[in-house]
């Protein structure tokens, strides 16, 4: 089997080779597929070992190796292998769909590794043109078997919809999202929303860019029933988690996590008063993270402040305690803020905090300790919170502010106070100072390895702070191609040309066959006709004529029942219906066939012979009366 794929790599024949190497390997991914194929044609002797059906081909010869032995012998091989590594596993990519470094290499340049021009790229495109249209035709078939069937979309809107998905499919793989992946997102969503939501090319588009901001575009697709119960479609929410994403960026956090964080949280908007809407939610999800808080925690509190007494009761306990710092001392404002501006209750708690921690020379760090300790239980207990989750928010909040602090004793200069956050965010505590570990490609220009923020000058700052602007002037497709490799994005480049013109094509491929007279709507109308017809005429003497005509000494003959009746379904049905409740015995009937079976296609079975021979059936019958045990019937075979 490995010689016919070394044939077709010899005869620069991918498609064959790909069909090989799937009825090889079944489980074999794409990139396996394209590594196989290199290898193929880098081998000259025809040695390489393309591995067994356990392994899933042979990327576990090219990619794990355990001995000099097994590395490449030449400068072309070494690349190759640099190349294969920087493949990322792209989800629900079918053969032939995605395109690998190694085939994008081939694509693009020529043999004396000059780029083509742009005809001679869609020329050998078009060379495996076969592949890419049966591709297309598949992928159409099962997105309209999950659009039909899942959303419930029929008829010219369901095509239409369909059309609006596949135009949006080639920025899609752009991104690295499979067909599959995108037809599953847009069809779930629409599902879970019970209506018949349509979506636009455009919109699909931004859901597929904005998804880089989550774990996938399934994960992301399903945020869009949060969003809809707050009045916001889903164009609306690829706008909102897309500037999520890029001001979680810009200030130094994980912009993944703010923005799934906030899908969970949306339902607050409906729930609590927020002076900015999303936004006044965002900014609560960033210091959530920025301070180590529960969401819960603060929603918690407001709970109790939502009515006069509970504001009046948690104001005094919190006095007692001498935790009543700041808006936590006024009982109208808390019931305001509850109501109104809930962002500000959760600056109030963290206010609150820092009074219960000091900082430990001994040791360079902040810690709640003693007394405090007690202070800290009892606050925690008034607030309806974890005491570890009350203090944890304290040390991030004492921290925070030595950075504030330390910032400011240095006389910086900043455009905004999102520059002090963004530094502030850098910063960690180490050997009892807040300091910044300096990346090693910056450290050439800031001169050091790590800067306490204590010590920062204006130059490094200014260095530090380019690397926000940068984030600034990023684009959400910058951002999506920064995510992966070089190599990754030459690839998904490719798979964006392939799959555009798999578009095209098979549209043309569709005109031609209705052009020549294929028309497939046409032809299901008339089978649809044909089958009206028929179906009149297909009933039990139909049937017992073809099985006397098959087995001409069966002899076949209705069945009676007691009122002289023939036996068919839909009178036993109504003999079922009206039968009387004292339930007749059952009757069993027995009846001895030979039949004689020229042709069989049980060949091992000793009672069945190919030549002619005999064979009895006793056919075993019970009538009770019964809709489904007078169509039981037991067939006894005999020697």
């Amino acid at each position: 089997m490995a010689d016919r794929l070394f044939t077709f790599a010899s005869q620069n024949d991918f498609g064959g080779f790909t069909n090989e190497y799937y009825t090889r390997f079944e489980n074999a991914t794409p990139q396996q597929v394209n590594g196989a194929w290199a290898a193929a044609r880098e081998s000259r002797n025809g040695d390489y070992d393309f591995g067994d059906r356990s392994s899933g081909g042979g990327s576990d010869k090219r990619r794990n190796r355990t001995s000099m032995a097994d590395a490449p012998d030449s400068i072309g091989g070494w690349i190759k292998e640099g190349m294969a590594t920087q493949y990322k596993d792209n989800a629900g990519m079918a053969p032939h769909e995605f395109q690998d470094m190694g085939s994008a290499i081939e694509l693009l340049t020529d043999k004396e590794g000059r780029v083509k021009n742009m005809r001679n790229i869609l020329g050998d495109i078009a060379k495996g043109i076969g592949m890419q249209i049966l591709l297309n035709f598949k992928q159409q078939n099962d997105l309209l078997i999950q659009m039909n069937e899942n959303t419930g979309i029929l008829g010219t809107l369901s095509r239409a919809f369909r059309e609006e998905i596949t135009e949006a499919y080639p920025e899609a793989i752009k991104l690295g999202i499979s067909f599959s992946v995108l037809t599953d997102s847009v069809t779930q969503l629409v599902t879970d929303s019970g209506k018949f939501k349509l979506l636009g090319q455009t919109t699909i588009e931004e859901m597929a860019l904005a998804s880089k901001f989550a774990d996938s575009m399934t994960q992301y697709a399903s945020m869009a029933g949060a969003f809809e119960d707050i009045s916001m479609g889903v164009y609306d929410m690829t706008q909102a988690t897309e500037k999520a994403g890029m001001d979680a960026l810009q200030l130094g956090l994980n912009s993944r996590k703010v923005v799934g964080d906030l899908g969970k949280e949306l339902s607050l908007l409906n729930q609590y008063g927020f002076k900015n809407g999303v936004e006044g939610l965002t900014k609560m999800v960033e210091k959530t993270i920025e301070f180590r808080m529960n969401m819960s925690d603060i929603t918690g509190i407001a709970e109790k402040v939502w009515s006069p007494e509970g504001a009046l009761e948690l104001v005094s306990n919190l006095q007692v305690l001498g935790g009543a710092v700041g808006d936590l001392n006024d009982p109208i404002k808390l019931m305001y803020m509850a109501t109104n501006d809930i962002e500000g209750l959760q600056d109030a708690i963290i206010g609150a905090s820092k009074s219960l921690v000091t900082y430990n020379n001994e040791q360079g760090r902040f810690e709640v300790t003693g007394a405090n300790l007690r202070r800290a239980k009892e606050m925690a207990k008034e607030f309806g919170m974890e005491m570890g989750d009350l203090t944890r928010t304290a040390v991030a909040a004492m921290e925070r502010t030595q950075a504030a602090t330390d910032l400011m004793a240095q006389g910086l200069v900043f455009k905004d106070d999102e520059d002090k956050e963004f530094l502030t965010n850098l910063a960690q505590m180490k050997d009892g100072r807040m300091v910044i570990e300096v990346p090693q490609s910056l450290q050439d220009q800031l001169q050091t390895d790590s800067v306490a923020l204590s010590e920062m000058s204006q130059d490094q700052t200014n260095i530090l702070l380019s690397q926000r602007d940068a984030f600034k002037e990023m684009s959400m497709k910058d951002i999506a191609r920064d995510q992966v490799s070089l190599i990754e994005n030459i690839n998904r480049d490719v798979s964006y040309i392939t799959a555009s013109m798999r578009i095209q094509t098979g549209i043309l491929v569709n005109d031609f066959a209705r052009s020549k007279g294929f028309d497939v709507n046409k032809i299901a109308g008339e089978t649809d006709a044909l089958v009206r017809q028929i179906q009149p005429k297909i009933d039990a003497d139909l049937a017992y004529d073809i099985i006397n005509k098959k087995f001409p000494n069966a002899n076949m003959q209705h069945q009676l029942t007691a009122s002289g009746e023939v036996n068919t379904r839909s009178s036993v049905a109504m003999e079922s219906g009206g039968a009387s409740k004292t339930a007749e015995a059952p009757k069993e009937t027995t009846t001895n066939l030979n039949i004689t079976n020229k042709y069989t296609s049980e060949p091992n079975l000793d009672s069945y012979r190919r030549n002619n021979e005999m064979s009895n059936a006793r056919i075993t019958k019970v009538d009770t009366g019964d809709y489904l045990n007078n169509y039981l019937t037991q067939y006894l075979i005999k020697k």
